[in-house]
């Protein structure tokens, strides 16, 4: 079923003892930037120390619409997404967004997502095929405890029953979209 939705993102960065300059998901969304139009960045920065001065400029020359948030304690994963959903209740964005500070990818992730957004309107989770040395280790089968690496690359819709995933790359529908 084709849509004709707006498709603007709400994107989490997770940094960790790392200035945004020197993390590869904030360079490849810098080098993917013509796709975030009307999307929002968030850096969430677990990091024991605060940004320079000078790294928040940086952040601003190179997205429209961007928070920085800090919080030495090293919030847990779970707590913070929830945070940023809870505070972005009623918001335009279509998308949420999640990110490791150390994922690498190229315009073709947001090339990929847009089309299959825009394809399929009644699915809620989209998760991107993630590499490690030319295996696949996400999406993988899940049976019991024990994991199984795909051997092929397989998109479309996929049964969620005995599967798992990492939290990198991972986009979820709004439920106002």
């Amino acid at each position: 079923m084709e849509a004709n939705i707006k498709i603007n993102y709400l994107v989490l960065v997770v940094l960790y003892n790392l200035k945004p300059k020197d993390s590869d998901t904030i360079k490849s969304l810098v080098n993917a930037s013509k796709y975030l139009i009307n999307s929002k960045l968030i850096v969430w920065d677990n990091s024991t120390v605060k940004l320079d001065s000078i790294d928040i400029p940086w952040l601003n020359d190179n997205f429209k619409t961007f928070q920085y948030i800090h919080t030495p304690e090293n919030t847990p994963l779970s707590k913070l997404y929830n945070t940023v959903i809870g505070s972005h209740q009623g918001a335009t964005y279509s998308h949420l967004i999640l990110f490791d500070h150390d994922t690498k990818f190229g315009p073709d992730y947001f090339i990929a997502l847009n089309k299959a957004i825009s394809l399929i309107t009644d699915t809620y989770l989209y998760l991107p095929i993630v590499t490690s040395d030319g295996q696949i280790v996400s999406p993988a089968d899940l049976y019991y405890f024990k994991g199984y690496n795909w051997k092929h690359k397989t998109t479309g819709l996929i049964r969620t029953k005995h599967k798992t995933a990492i939290n990198s790359g991972m986009a979820i529908r709004s439920e106002e979209h």
